[in-house]
């Protein structure tokens, strides 16, 4: 009943709302987002995008059940996604135009390199019983069409986004800020994916090899009677002041190091990312190129999308791999990031031990027994050096609170935790990796 109770209150918080009855029902309006500068240049192909009607006015629903009660909200999230899609695609092609509805046979074909068709597969809510890493988790997947300019069908893909909220998260998120983040996190998704993914493989190698003596690099002008305009670039004023910081005195950054959640559940205000970074502070030079109060953050905004919540790489060959990106290693030598902390988080098996018997009697009452709940989670860490594309030190530590009553007649309640133990075993990796005094 107590871990239930956490989770109302947890979503109360999260939702901004005044009580649970309220949540049934509920309409969420997404505010529009605005993307970071793309990290990776663009690839040199033309592209046509059809936004359905389903897609520019979805009105997703997301479901919770408590109990016997059953709490939903309605998404208004159409309007937000389409522009925030614009934005991706923008900043993943060199030119894109929109297109009113596929071609009808080849007499119709607009002139481009292949046609986009996204739509939304699926989004949804979870709300864990038993996790600490986890208390709010969100999901949205979008699934792309992919069409030749004569509107045959090529193949699909699908890119996801992910966001979270932890025991030592946010404890105030309105739902609109969480979709807001939860459309970056998929938008990420979105532009790693035209440069990875094996079903765009053809058009990557079509438009790398299309490398004709004269041809104009310049987009073409008019592609189509039925295309709109072109899609505006994010590489604007508004997305540029987004991109990488440089230091206050406009000199060369001090090389440092930067702690940064691989599988964060924000992109920004990650609770356990913020945890371990003001544990390792004492022990670190800061990358005075990110001028951030929160440099993981402004790292994910200096490397989008690579760095973004379910984007960022999970496993030691998908980090070489960025790592061993020229524009990827560029930045992060603009910025002074020596040596990258990486951590992942995951849910610690907790204990219970529940031998506590209260009784009630003529007079009186109280509790004899022992009652003790151990819970919390394990941070895996790994030091990488970005120049040599590789670990230089690896360690983990468990992360524990206890909650416990102790009857002797009268229920004595206690609480402790190991985080200071915590702390100090990874400061403690994090110097010997980097050969720093202890």
């Amino acid at each position: 009943m107590r871990t239930l109770g956490l989770r109302c209150l947890l979503v109360l918080g999260t939702l901004a709302l005044t009580g649970c009855a309220s949540m049934s029902n509920r309409e969420v309006h997404v505010e529009p987002i605005t993307l970071p500068t793309s990290v990776t240049p663009s690839l040199p192909a033309r592209v046509g995008v059809v936004f359905p009607e389903p897609l520019r006015t979805a009105r997703l629903e997301t479901a919770y059940l408590l109990g016997q009660d059953r709490y939903s909200w309605r998404h208004d999230i159409g309007s937000a996604l389409t522009g925030a899609l614009r934005q991706a695609l923008s900043a993943s092609f060199e030119r894109v135009i929109e297109l009113d509805r596929l071609p009808a046979d080849s007499r119709d074909e607009p002139e481009v390199d292949a046609i986009i068709v996204p739509a939304v597969t699926m989004m949804s809510m979870e709300m864990p019983q038993h996790s600490v890493v986890w208390l709010l988790h969100q999901r949205l997947q979008l699934g792309f069409d992919l069409y030749s300019p004569s509107g045959a069908r090529l193949g699909q893909w699908s890119a996801e986004g992910m966001v979270g909220i932890g025991a030592h998260g946010p404890v105030l998120m309105r739902q609109g800020a969480v979709d807001q983040a939860l459309l970056r996190s998929a938008m990420a998704a979105v532009v790693a994916s035209v440069h990875t993914h094996p079903a765009l493989g053809p058009l990557r190698d079509a438009v790398a090899k299309r490398s004709e003596p004269g041809r104009d690099p310049d987009p073409l002008s008019g592609a189509s009677p039925r295309a709109s305009a072109p899609l505006p670039s994010p590489t604007t004023a508004a997305h540029r002041a987004d991109a990488a910081p440089s230091p206050a005195d406009g000199g060369k950054p001090t090389v440092g190091t930067v702690v940064l959640r691989l599988d964060a559940g924000l992109a920004r205000d990650d609770g356990i990312e913020t945890r371990v970074a003001r544990c390792l502070a004492p022990a670190l030079t800061p990358a005075t190129g990110l001028g951030d109060a929160q440099p993981a953050s402004a790292l994910r905004d200096a490397l989008f999308p690579w760095l973004d919540p379910g984007a960022a790489p999970r496993d030691t060959e998908a980090i070489a791999t960025l790592l061993a990106r020229p524009a990827v290693r560029d930045r992060l030598r603009q910025l002074g990031v020596g040596h990258l902390v990486l951590l992942q988080a995951r849910d610690s098996p907790g204990s219970r031990t529940d031998a506590l018997g209260c009784f009630v009697a003529i007079g009186g009452g109280g509790c004899l027994g022992h009652f003790e709940q151990t819970s919390g989670y394990i941070v895996d860490l790994a030091i990488w050096d970005p120049a040599l594309r590789q670990p230089i030190g690896v360690g983990l530590a468990d992360v524990s609170r206890t909650l416990g009553v102790l009857g002797v007649v009268l229920p004595i309640p206690y609480t402790f935790t190991n985080e200071r133990d915590a702390c100090s075993r990874m400061r403690d990796t994090v110097e010997r990796a980097l050969g720093l005094p202890r």
